[in-house]
């Protein structure tokens, strides 16, 4: 599909914006295409260090780069700055956000899952969970509605997140 677009650095992600617009977030930055019978660059934003992407249903785009996440509220903000910025302890290999865009989740290269319930004064929750770099991280629901760890160990009564690879995965 884009064989014919071109992008800068290393690709890491795609994702959807709208039905419009598909972004690819590379080593350099964010790419975004206009989606049609010939895919082409539409704009672009260079970020350095840029390691993912997440987009909420409201448009919101979430872009982390070292051990920051932006959050913008939208592809549009983005020359504004963003609106609000999370520091990590460690540098961030993934991001998700749960399908409501209250949770936003952060896999990181110290193999941690950052969780932060958006809109919330509270201090995000950090969980040391693996042995090496959570490179894919997504939520899903669960049907008891609680995060659990590996062994089934209840944690807190958040949606419920898979992190791993697909041979290799674990619900926290």
């Amino acid at each position: 599909l884009f064989s014919s677009a071109p992008i800068t650095g290393i690709g890491k992600h795609g994702v959807f914006l709208n039905d419009k617009y598909f972004l690819v977030q590379t080593s350099e930055g964010v790419t975004r295409y206009d989606v049609g019978e010939q895919p082409h660059p539409a704009d672009s934003v260079r970020i350095l260090n840029c390691t993912a992407i997440a987009v909420g249903n409201t448009g919101k785009v979430y872009i982390s780069a070292g051990k920051k996440v932006f959050e913008y509220a939208g592809w549009n903000a983005i020359a504004n700055g963003p609106e609000k910025t999370f520091n990590l302890q460690d540098n961030v290999t993934s991001l998700s956000l749960d399908n409501n865009g209250r949770y936003l989740a952060a896999g990181t290269y110290a193999g941690s899952i950052w969780l932060k319930k958006l809109g919330s004064s509270a201090d995000a929750k950090t969980y040391a969970l693996h042995k090496s770099s959570v490179n894919d991280i997504r939520f899903c629901k669960l049907p008891d509605g609680k995060l659990h760890t590996f062994r089934d160990e209840p944690l807190h009564r958040f949606p419920g997140i898979l992190s791993g690879d697909s041979e290799n995965q674990q619900k926290i």
